[in-house]
């Protein structure tokens, strides 16, 4: 194993083995991370330089431009049936006039469905990207007026509101093998449904009636789920609108040797408190305390109002659209 980066450490310990035949041999040119690596002996043998000669195979785990500066040293030390490979994020190289070697070609798209999906795709891209910076905004003056209004109802005497602080749950999951879906790793869909089912059993403790999902705002897959992996997932309330709950869980991973903690998946689903019929119904109001439920409070706030300028926008171009075919039958 060349190089001991993120990549490069999280494949070591993948493969460290009891096994005694089976010896892996780390070479990490910076000091202190060689320090690091001996400290959680995630290899049998560390080195600053390449002494290779006894590897049957060398992966190197590097950025490319230093793998390709590693390939001529590193396979002059190999053993002629050695396997050389490497863990490279990306497989092209960039030369000093800007061309690309290796670049995979554009897709191609063959009628106007495929097009418009293209279209579709780079723009829910370009919104997220959207509101991912306007998520870091400062509050504008009516947001700042909003939020403390919420804060000074809180200082009022004979206070009785529900504070997010206070419409937190969180459960914790083994993975085995039947959520297998490719060798090693969990299907995504079950990790889903289990933070679909977290975040529905969470609104329910503050819809005064029935709680049903409307949309689902927003899923992220971070990093891939592996069995043994325990999970912690934990659902919030982070807002209420006038007959809608705002749901966002997090599931955070552990690998089972404790080595790797990293939140691997996060969502935003929707809810609307409806009654026996199916009519929605008003919610009472939630109360965010600190920075952090304000910055979720706000980014949920925010998703609120564009959806409703999208739906009235909508709403007004229906409704153009309707007057102008009644004008052209009226022509006609």
């Amino acid at each position: 194993m060349v190089g001991l980066g993120i990549k490069g450490g999280s494949l070591a310990r993948a493969l460290r083995s009891p096994d005694p035949s089976r010896r892996l041999i780390a070479v990490e040119p910076h000091r202190s991370t060689r320090e690091r690596a001996s400290a959680d002996t995630i290899a049998d043998l560390l080195l600053p330089a390449p002494a290779l000669a006894e590897c049957g195979i060398v992966v190197l785990c590097a950025p490319v431009a230093e793998i390709l500066e590693l390939l001529d040293p590193v396979s002059q030390q190999m053993a002629d049936e050695a396997i050389l490979t490497d863990i490279a994020p990306v497989k092209e190289v960039h030369h000093r006039d800007g061309s690309l070697e290796g670049a995979l070609p554009p897709l191609e798209y063959a009628d106007d469905l495929e097009n418009r999906r293209c279209s579709k795709a780079i723009k829910r891209r370009e919104n997220y990207r959207k509101q991912q910076a306007a998520a870091a905004e400062p509050p504008s003056r009516e947001e700042y007026t909003h939020l403390s209004r919420i804060h000074a109802a809180q200082d009022h005497p004979g206070f009785s509101g529900r504070l997010v602080s206070e419409l937190v749950t969180s459960n914790w999951e083994r993975m085995y093998p039947e959520q297998e879906n490719v060798p090693q790793k969990i299907f995504g869909g079950y990790l889903i449904r289990r933070a679909f089912e977290l975040a529905s059993i969470n609104a329910e403790e503050i819809a005064p009636d029935r709680p049903v999902i409307l949309r689902v705002n927003r899923v992220n897959f971070l990093q891939p789920v592996r069995l043994g992996d325990k999970l912690h997932f934990v659902s919030r309330v982070v807002y209420m609108g006038s007959t809608s709950i705002c749901v966002e869980v997090n599931i955070e991973r552990v690998s089972r040797d404790r080595v790797t903690r990293a939140l691997s998946n996060t969502g935003v689903f929707t809810f609307v408190n409806v009654d026996q019929g199916m009519i929605p119904r008003s919610v009472p109001p939630v109360y965010p305390t600190t920075y952090a439920e304000d910055a979720r409070y706000l980014e949920a706030y925010r998703r609120n109002r564009r959806h409703r300028a999208h739906q009235s926008s909508r709403g007004r171009f229906r409704a153009e659209t309707s007057a102008e075919r009644k004008d052209e039958n009226t022509i006609s």
